[in-house]
């Protein structure tokens, strides 16, 4: 099968691409300086011929670009998506896969079920950190439905993943998210031989995480076994949420940090997780690696690009 795979050489696309062509498939997975989706005729130029979409691109920003520059996520995102599925139908591709978040959820009370995002319900701009992100990945499900409802030949599913953490994570963003961040924090702490590692003041915040060959498993079985409905959203995550001081106490054990961790505070927050009982059910799916195996794995990646921790 002929593949077109946006965001090629990001932290999930970099996965999916090899196995994608260990499995047969032709994959075309251009750089942005390739083909600019946010240019239509490169993106209709670039999917053209293609059996199957993945869309996997997106811009994503830390937290404190977010809040200071909402719009430099939220266009492009909406723009690139709106314009993948246009190319499809231009090219009448039949099959289109795209990757979605967990922040597309509206606040409600976890487990999070693929059911929601077919409701009213949107992520709330009240929330300055991820409102306007989530909002531009919730856009994608009225889209998707909207151009499978109006063209019977195209079959569109989302998988919506939780958060990714593995080898290539974000970590030069500033500030990188919770993995990344605690690598490069309680690594330059054992590396200065600091008695004690202040990790925040939340630890009993909570995470839903995701090993990226994990959330790279999915994919290839929602590729292998689409199925024939017109529109489907297959949530994808740990099946479980963390807390901030198990993830912490995972990286310092990995790192080999012998200091204590200590928290200036704690802040009570919601836990936000998402059910994947559908993904079990229909793909015979659940995540394979532990929180220990992934962050080891990810240590042992970063001593390699970044500078040794052991």
């Amino acid at each position: 099968m002929k593949i077109f795979l946006s965001g090629g050489s990001g932290h999930l696309g970099s996965v999916l691409v090899p196995r994608l062509r260990a499995a047969g498939h032709e994959v075309s997975a251009p750089r942005s300086k390739e083909c600019d989706l946010m240019v239509f005729h490169e993106c209709l130029s670039a999917t053209k011929g293609s059996d199957m979409i993945i869309h996997a691109a997106a811009v994503a920003k830390s937290r404190v670009e977010q809040m200071a520059h909402p719009s430099e996520s939220f266009r492009p995102n909406v723009l690139m998506t709106l314009q993948i599925l246009e190319a499809a139908r231009q090219n009448k591709v039949k099959k289109v896969l795209i990757v979605n978040s967990l922040r597309a959820y509206a606040d409600m009370e976890a487990p999070f079920k693929e059911e929601a995002l077919l409701e009213s319900k949107v992520p709330s701009i009240k929330n300055k950190t991820f409102g306007y992100y989530g909002l531009s990945k919730w856009v994608s499900i009225p889209a998707g439905r909207a151009y499978a409802a109006e063209f019977e030949d195209m079959k569109i599913r989302e998988v919506v993943f939780s958060n990714l953490y593995g080898p290539n994570d974000k970590f030069d963003f500033d500030p990188p998210p919770a993995v990344p961040s605690f690598i490069k924090k309680i690594a330059a702490a054992k590396k200065q031989a600091m008695p004690a590692f202040d990790a925040g003041n939340n630890p009993g915040a909570t995470l839903d995480l995701l090993y990226v060959d994990d959330a790279a498993e999915l994919m290839m079985r929602v590729v292998e076994n689409f199925g024939d409905g017109s529109f489907d959203i297959i949530n994808g995550g740990g099946g479980r949420s963390y807390e901030l001081r198990e993830v912490a106490d995972t990286v310092a054990e990995a790192v080999g940090f012998s200091g204590k961790i200590t928290w200036s505070g704690e802040i009570k927050t919601p836990p936000m997780f998402l059910d994947t009982e559908k993904a079990h059910s229909q793909f015979d799916w659940k995540p394979s690696t532990t929180l220990s195996k992934g962050i080891n794995n990810t240590v042992e990646w970063f001593n390699k690009n970044y500078g040794k921790t052991k």
